[in-house]
This record gives C-alpha cells, structure tokens and sequence, in this order.
C-alpha cells in the first residue's frame, strides 16, 4: 500500500555549474505556468547564472489515484483551452543521452506581434527513481515500481527559457540541463527515501 506522507521541498539554492536560485523563487519572470492536475506538490522558481536565465517546474505526486495521477491526458504543457498560451511545435530532443519532450510555446500576444512571448520548454518525467521522456514508458517504471514494494512517488520535471532565438534559448537549456541534472535526480531520490 501506498504510503502518502506530507511532501516538503524546496528548491536547492545553488546547483552545480554555478547555477543560483533566483531571489522570486516562486514566479517567474515568463508568467508561464504548466497544466498538471492533482499533484501532491508544485513548485516553481528560476536559476541563474550571472547571465542567463532558466525556469524551472515540478510537479510531484505521491499517493497516485484516478484524478491524481501523472501520467494523464488532462496533464499538458498547456491546456488546449488556455488563452494565454498555445504550443505550437513539440519534439524530442537527446543531452547528454537523455531524451527531453520538448515544445515552443507562445503567448502574451498575436503571432508576430513585438510583444509576444516565446519559451523553449523540455519535459521529463522522474517515476521510481528514473529519468523517462515516455508516457508509457512512465506508467509501466511507476507500476512495476508499486508492485514492487517502492511506492509510487513520481514528478515531472520541466525547465524552460525565454528568447526570440531559438538557438540560444537551446543552448541556455542544454548548458543547465548538463550541469544540473544529476543534481536534481538527486535531490528527488533523497526526498522518495523519506516516504
């Protein structure tokens, strides 16, 4: 049986590769905000370096039942009803061995209007102690994971920037992601132990 202990978490203040918690730790600078229904915990915030910028987004869910459950349809990047927001490309995209559910989304204004807001986003999902860009691959790793005795304490991780270029935002998404990631795993795995 799934054990549902309160979760606490918060951000690490710094991350390897001189990352720092930026001082708003909880609203970013975009106003972007992704549609994930049920969880246990969200938490947002941003990183920095000096000089870029990186926003970052988990979604943590423990106790996993109908309505409360990572992997659903309901869950998004952005909602197809939302009018702020609109995803208008995914993909995949491969660092450092490990693939990301990429998308561009926009918003703040018409498409090609000066003002419009533009994000590089990158998804992963972290179930049973591992890093997975598939949903099915996700749902399988969290019910092995159940019937195995290791409880069903799963999260989505999210990170994104803002920028009119695609390649810099990219490359400002690989810099953290390579620096930081193995942090991160980290810091979950030590938070599934306490469950």
């Amino acid at each position: 049986q799934t054990c549902a202990l309160p979760i606490s978490l918060h951000w690490p203040a710094s991350l390897p590769g001189g990352w720092t918690l930026a001082a708003s730790a909880n609203a970013g600078a975009s106003g972007y905000k992704p549609h994930f229904e049920g969880a246990s915990l969200e938490l947002g915030g941003a990183y920095t370096d000096g000089r870029r910028s990186v926003e970052v987004y988990l979604a943590y869910y423990r106790g996993q039942r109908y309505g409360r459950k990572l992997v659903s349809s309901e869950n998004a990047l952005v909602r197809s009803e939302d009018h702020e927001w609109n995803q208008v490309a995914r993909g995949l995209r491969s660092v450092d061995g490990l693939d990301w559910r990429t998308g561009e989304v926009l918003g703040g204004a018409s498409v090609g209007h000066p003002d419009q807001r533009r994000l590089d986003v990158r998804q992963v999902y972290w179930v049973d102690g591992r890093l997975l860009a598939s949903e099915a691959r996700a749902s399988v790793a969290g019910a092995l994971g159940r019937l195995q005795g290791r409880g069903d304490d799963a999260a989505a991780l999210i990170v994104f920037a803002e920028g009119r270029e695609p390649g810099a935002t990219q490359a400002t998404l690989d810099a953290f992601t390579h620096d930081t990631l193995p942090a991160l795993t980290g810091w979950l795995n030590e938070e599934r132990k306490r469950q």
